[in-house]
């Protein structure tokens, strides 16, 4: 029985180091994957020619972190001047899938969720969590509506959401999506957030 058991024991000693280097080699293939799409979004990041472009980099970022498994209903980057007004620009997928892009100015204290946004940068907490839901959704649908030129079109509803936010020095990359986002996707926003930082830096530049 000592030698059978010996014998099996040597057979899954190999089987074990083959599962080993698999993990290395699935590993080593999303991190190329990661690289891909972090290239790609440099890439849009580097053609801008105006502050109009911020726009098309936001679209790569949202198609980019779909690619990587992180559905987002909602995605924008905000940047803040001072605690009164922030300038977004963001996309949204919203009835069968329809495309809405909107930039603009917005009130900072229009609403409690871009308040806890702001509040999250000033403090550089690294990520903020909060569930939309009820009321507070309904508010918040209809500043959107009420916001001067913000919107390309009206949003007519959305479904209740995890609103993430991931901060950098000049303001915040934030998120919509029906699941909260894992451990593993929060890593991997930090580094979206770190490429997307490179693109604010240049639409300063831009601008003057």
């Amino acid at each position: 029985q000592n030698l059978i058991l010996k014998r099996f024991a040597k057979v899954f000693e190999q089987v074990y180091i083959r599962f080993l280097d698999l993990q290395k080699a699935e590993a080593l293939s999303r991190e190329a994957l990661i690289e891909g799409a972090l290239e790609r979004v440099r890439a849009k990041t580097m053609a801008m020619h105006g502050s109009k472009d911020v726009g098309i980099a936001i679209v790569s970022l949202f198609t980019e972190l779909e690619r990587m498994g992180i559905e987002n209903i909602r995605c924008g980057i905000a940047a803040f001047d001072n605690s009164d007004t922030m300038e977004v620009w963001s996309i949204t997928n919203v009835d069968n899938e329809k495309t809405v892009k909107a930039a603009g100015s917005l009130g900072i204290n229009a609403h409690k969720l871009w308040r806890l946004l702001y509040e999250a940068w000033a403090k550089k907490l690294s990520f903020l969590d909060y569930y939309l839901t009820g009321n507070e959704k309904q508010d918040y649908i209809d500043v959107l509506n009420n916001s001067g030129n913000y919107l390309s079109q009206p949003i007519h509803d959305l479904p209740d959401m995890n609103f993430q936010s991931y901060q950098f020095n000049e303001g915040s990359i934030w998120t919509f999506s029906i699941e909260p986002h894992t451990e593993q996707q929060r890593l991997l926003m930090d580094r979206f957030t770190a490429v997307f930082s490179q693109t604010f830096i240049r639409y300063q530049d831009l601008m003057k």
